[in-house]
């Protein structure tokens, strides 16, 4: 297993975010996180990436404690919920990128030659050609921007992708073009991928696993078999809706978590 919970509760502010949460992520699986909001689906990610350390529990990540992973840290991409920032400030595409490699480069030592050419190949990977590395990075759609920042999550080569809420703001056609390319890497790069989201249904249809969490885990497995389970009505109730994206047939509608 790449990520093992073990009996992990989490209190932040004196309330209980996760409860008794047990989890196996296995290698090479893309696994989707569903839930309503609260339910500590972002504290789960941070818990992994060991920036929230639970009251009890166990947690592994690559057979070690995510505090002491060591050089296991720059296989590991992270793509935060999205975050405005100034559009003026001066920072390049390929710049961007390159901040993805700062466990490989170090404190206080400049990027070299071969750091600039894996932020050009993961700008690649993402569809970006080599003309958009040169520029400014608030010069780009919301759409380049995130794969922009989903590239940096890649660079240099990257093997436990987490990303959380990555289509948010996004609109249906870049959210569906972002989740494609997210299962296509996953499958060509064997990565094992855990996607937070709200969107139940369009992640059913990439994802290998769904896990059910509203501070517990209600349900982890197949998404066909999550999908028509009565969990779904019991865990989210009225929160539960289909909803109809603009330029969308009612048969596309989208079940999403609110």
């Amino acid at each position: 297993m790449i990520v093992t919970l073990e009996n992990v509760t989490v209190t932040l502010s004196g309330c209980r975010v996760l409860e008794e949460v047990n989890l196996d992520f296995r290698e090479g699986i893309f696994t989707g996180i569903i839930g309503p909001n609260g339910a500590g689906k972002t504290t789960l990610l941070k818990v992994i990436l060991g920036l929230v350390k639970p009251d009890c529990g166990k947690v592994t990540v690559f057979g070690a404690p995510p505090a002491g992973r060591g050089n296991k840290r720059h296989v590991i991409g992270y793509l935060p919920q999205r975050q405005q920032f100034d559009r003026r400030f001066p920072v390049s595409v390929l710049d961007a990128v390159m901040m993805g490699q700062v466990p490989c480069i170090g404190p206080l030592r400049f990027p070299t030659k071969w750091h600039r050419e894996a932020a050009r190949r993961s700008l690649d990977l993402v569809g970006l050609d080599g003309e958009i590395a040169h520029r400014q990075i608030g010069e780009l759609s919301g759409g380049q921007q995130q794969l922009v920042f989903l590239a940096r999550a890649l660079c240099p080569h990257t093997r436990l992708l987490l990303l959380d809420e990555p289509t948010a703001g996004l609109d249906l056609v870049a959210q569906q073009r972002f989740y494609t390319l997210v299962r296509n890497l996953q499958q060509e790069l064997k990565l094992t991928v855990i996607l937070v989201t709200h969107d139940l249904g369009t992640v059913a249809a990439h994802a290998d696993e769904l896990v059910c969490l509203n501070r517990r885990v209600y349900a982890h497995g197949e998404p066909g078999r999550i999908m028509a389970s009565p969990v779904l009505g019991r865990l989210f109730g009225n929160n539960l809706l289909t909803r109809k994206e603009e330029g969308a047939s009612t048969a596309n509608g989208r079940m999403v978590c609110v």
